[in-house]
């Protein structure tokens, strides 16, 4: 059988095929057709599921970027004592913006739970 998943010597194959004449050949030929799409289709398979997860993890990345653009601009609006840095109180007050609501759901957080 693995001869005939790769043929690379066809001839030799029917040769060998022979004494079984035209039906066998048939036979085999209609299994080498088979097996050949099947292993094409397990390539095609393969290269969607590359291209699937590739897909997800650029949409990932792009989200993650998006939001830490849009928290970078928010940040100097929301730093009341101008230290650069966001105490907890600080953080409990962008909580109740609604931008920034919208913006941590759209990465999956919630901001209810935090």
């Amino acid at each position: 059988l693995l001869s005939g998943t790769v043929p690379d010597h066809v001839d030799v194959i029917i040769q060998d095929l022979g004494p079984g004449g035209l039906p066998v050949a048939i036979i085999y030929y209609i299994f080498l057709l088979v097996v050949s799409f099947t292993v094409l289709n397990l390539l095609v398979g393969v290269l969607v599921n590359v291209v699937a997860v590739v897909t997800s993890v650029e949409q990932e990345v792009q989200q993650v970027a998006h939001f830490r653009q849009n928290l970078t601009k928010m940040i100097p609006m929301l730093d009341e004592d101008g230290n650069q840095h966001i105490s907890k109180e600080e953080f409990e007050a962008v909580l109740i913006n609604p931008e920034v609501c919208a913006a941590l759901q759209a990465v999956g957080v919630d901001p209810v739970g935090l």
